[in-house]
């Protein structure tokens, strides 16, 4: 009889001190819920999040949370959502989860719980998540309990404007009258369209006419060049390099601007080569340019100092070359 009585007061004593460490342990237990939104389009994730701060020994249960999030319906709404709802089928979830997780962080005795949902609804309406009721038990004490998660509220808003429908009514025949006028304002806009369009073409070709007669020709531009450069009198000063250095510069842009020639930055030897796939440039031309460009780098590039004839002689090989090289039927410039 004593060892009854003394075994049923251990056992008395356990649950009271279990009991106690239980109650210490959910009262150390922090527990927060969020939304990462209040208000959204259908279709659109909302992020549900439950944190626990806990002893780093204790687990929890969150299925009841999934489950409960499933079988959420709308609070409020218009009546055709309500009239949808009705018709959905049991089964049929209003709100689709399409993600959750678990995270832990903490390696001291407090550890942070973070629980998360992701879901989406296409039922329009204001939602309450209520406390949802969470088991958990610390693995130093085999009790289970439980603690709640505090309820969150969200609207979930249509994409269409208030008084809009779905489905727009079909709209009646359209009469005779009504296909006429809108033949009548087809065919003017499209008269003004042709209309804009062949003034423009007229405006942009008469523009172009007069920009073609302001341009000179590349011949009339170079045989100007050539007598700016003859009345400087480069020679006479003592300025015989830069004399030639203007001259074959002259004769290369005429070249280029004649014969849509690309080549600033190639030497002698490679300008000749250049030249020489255009029909245009006989035997004859070919030979006058390579003797002119070759008189020319013998001035700029080996300190040649050559005689006033022979400065004379460069100048005329370089007026030749224009004159031997502008269209047939363009006249020579008097003299």
């Amino acid at each position: 009889m004593i060892k009854k009585i003394k075994l049923l007061s251990l056992m008395l004593f356990l649950c009271v001190v279990s009991s106690g460490f239980a109650q210490e342990v959910n009262n150390a237990i922090k527990v927060k819920s969020a939304l990462d939104k209040k208000t959204a389009s259908i279709g659109d994730y909302i992020k549900y999040e439950i944190t626990l701060v806990a002893p780093r020994t204790a687990e929890f249960d969150f299925s009841e949370v999934a489950k409960g999030l499933k079988k959420l319906k709308s609070q409020q709404g218009s009546q055709e959502a309500k009239e949808e709802a009705s018709e959905e089928k049991s089964d049929s979830p209003a709100l689709s989860i399409k993600d959750s997780g678990l995270f832990r962080k903490g390696i001291f005795k407090k550890k942070r719980f973070t629980q998360w949902y992701k879901f989406s609804t296409y039922s329009v309406g204001k939602y309450i998540i209520p406390e949802f009721i969470v088991k958990y038990k610390d693995s130093l004490n085999s009790a289970i309990l439980s603690l709640k998660i505090p309820a969150q509220e969200f609207e979930i808003k249509s994409l269409l404007e208030k008084d809009s429908k779905d489905i727009k009514d079909i709209k009646g025949p359209i009469s005779p009258a009504e296909k006429f006028k809108k033949f009548l304002l087809m065919l003017a806009a499209f008269l003004i369209l042709s209309g804009a369009v062949w003034l423009s073409l007229r405006f942009w070709r008469r523009k172009q006419k007069e920009y073609a007669s302001r341009v000179k020709p590349a011949w009339e531009f170079a045989y100007q060049m050539l007598e700016e450069l003859r009345l400087l009198d480069y020679p006479g000063r003592g300025k015989v390099k830069e004399y030639y250095f203007e001259l074959s510069y002259i004769v290369r842009h005429y070249l280029e601007d004649r014969f849509n020639l690309r080549a600033p930055e190639m030497t002698t030897e490679e300008f000749l080569a250049k030249v020489g796939d255009y029909a245009e440039l006989n035997s004859e031309v070919r030979s006058v340019l390579k003797d002119f460009l070759i008189s020319c780098d013998m001035v700029k590039f080996a300190k040649y100092a050559p005689p006033r004839e022979e400065i004379d002689l460069s100048f005329n090989l370089a007026k030749q070359i224009i004159d031997k090289t502008i269209p047939a039927y363009q006249p020579l410039p008097t003299a």
